[in-house]
């Protein structure tokens, strides 16, 4: 009987502990909070060859460019944002440039919003 018992409590942590991951996992793919990642979490992913800076060319390797209608607007979008946020010229994004600038975008669309 005691052998049942504890296969039964192993196996119903097996199924919580896989459960949580399960849910983990999906946070993970689309963000804690409100389906979004966190600004480190996307600067990382832009980082493709990971030394800590976004160049205009990662910037632009997006999703976003490639599901756009009109796809050459939409990098000339892109380009325009990244020449706001590089703010000391050098060409590539430092995450601190990166998190001003998003912040920035984020109040101007909140202020189109008129939130």
């Amino acid at each position: 009987m005691k052998r049942l018992w504890s296969v039964l409590v192993v196996l119903l942590v097996l199924a919580l502990a896989a459960s949580a991951s399960a849910q983990e996992k999906k946070e993970r793919k689309r963000g804690a909070g409100k389906g979004r990642f966190s600004v480190e979490e996307r600067f990382k992913q832009l980082d493709k060859n990971n030394d800590g800076k976004v160049t205009e060319d990662e910037f632009l390797a997006t999703p976003r460019v490639e599901k756009a209608k009109d796809k050459e607007k939409a990098k000339e979008q892109l380009k325009a944002r990244f020449k706001k946020m590089d703010e000391n010229k050098d060409g590539a994004l430092s995450l601190d440039e990166y998190k001003k600038g998003m912040e920035a975008l984020i109040k101007e669309f909140r202020e189109k919003r008129g939130k």
